[in-house]
Parts: structure tokens; sequence; C-alpha cells
């Protein structure tokens, strides 16, 4: 039987070691900064939406001097290309943020997963149902539409809506990203 180390590495009596094993040592955890901090490498929400606040009034003093009247060409356009990096800058750091719409509280669907699996259980629980010629469900009309179908059909409305969200927002990230990109001389 081996040892096992407290957490300051001392062996407990009821654990003797044999001879000639050494005690292991105490397992190492990734802790935080001196002052409660968390761990360096992992970004502080508040940070990022400090940073999102900051690029959004970035992106508006960006558009507000490409939009100035009277601006040579030349001018119009560098200040033009320093609006779309602004707003590059300002979705990159809301897809640090993990928040890719304005909504500050988060997509309406962030596990398109999750929905899935809840259709395809649905599908599934009325699928045998009606295989089975609807042998276990209640056969008065008011049991089996308000009940059966009406209940049940929720759980098969609200994750379609979820995936219809998810889908819809999908495309449209897609087709941001697929827009042509100016170049830049």
């Amino acid at each position: 039987m081996g040892g096992h180390g407290g957490a300051d590495g001392a062996v407990a009596p009821e654990y003797p070691l044999e001879p000639g094993e050494r005690p292991q040592p105490p397992p190492r955890r990734r802790s935080a900064g001196p002052r409660g901090d968390p761990p360096r490498g992992v970004p502080c929400r508040r940070e990022a939406q400090r940073q999102v606040q900051v690029q959004l009034q970035v992106l508006e003093a960006a558009r507000r001097l490409a939009a100035v009247p009277g601006l040579p060409p030349e001018q119009r356009r560098r200040r033009q290309r320093l609006q779309a990096e602004a707003a590059q800058r300002l979705r990159q750091l809301r897809a640090q943020l993990g928040n890719p719409g304005h909504d500050e509280n988060g997509s309406l669907c962030e596990l398109p997963a999750l929905e899935n699996g809840q259709l395809y259980g649905d599908v599934l629980y009325f699928a045998t149902e009606a295989r089975a010629g609807w042998t276990h469900s209640d056969p008065r009309p008011f049991y089996f539409w308000g009940y059966f179908v009406g209940l049940n059909g929720v759980w098969v409305l609200v994750p379609g809506l979820l995936l219809l969200d998810a889908c819809h927002q999908l495309a449209t990230a897609q087709r941001g990203h697929d827009r042509p990109r100016h170049k830049s001389h």
C-alpha cells in the first residue's frame, strides 16, 4: 500500500509507507492571484465588457469623423477605413465576450445541440406513441389534445423556436463574414 501525503506533504500515521517508498507530493492547483484575482490568462468578464463599451465609443467617433462634410476623397477613404477597423474590433471583442449580437444577456440560443436533442426526444416520443396506435393516451379529446398534444407540444415549440433563432444568427454571421473586404492601400 502506498502512502498518502497531506496538504503539507506529511504522511498521516494511518497510512504508513512501505520500506523504501517516498511520500507523494501534494497535488498542485492553479490558484488565484495574491489578492484573490482570477488566475492569469483568464480574462475578467467585467474588463471585457468595459472594452466593448470603449470600443463602441471609438466606433461612434470614427463614424462621426467619416461623415464630416467637405473632406477630400483620400481623407474620407482613410476615415472610412478606420471606421471599418473599429467595427471589426468591436465584433472581435463581442465574440470574445461570448455575445455576438447586441444583446447584453447573450443570445436566445447558446446551445443548439441541446435543442436538437430535445427535438429528437420529442419526435421519438410522438412517433413511438403513433406507431403503437395511441394506445397509451387518453381517448377523450380534451385529454388527448390538451394534455398529450398541447403540453407536450411546448417541448417541440420552444426548442424549435430557439433552433430557428440559432440558424438566423448563424446565417447573419456568415453573411457578415462572406461580405467582400475592401483593400486598403
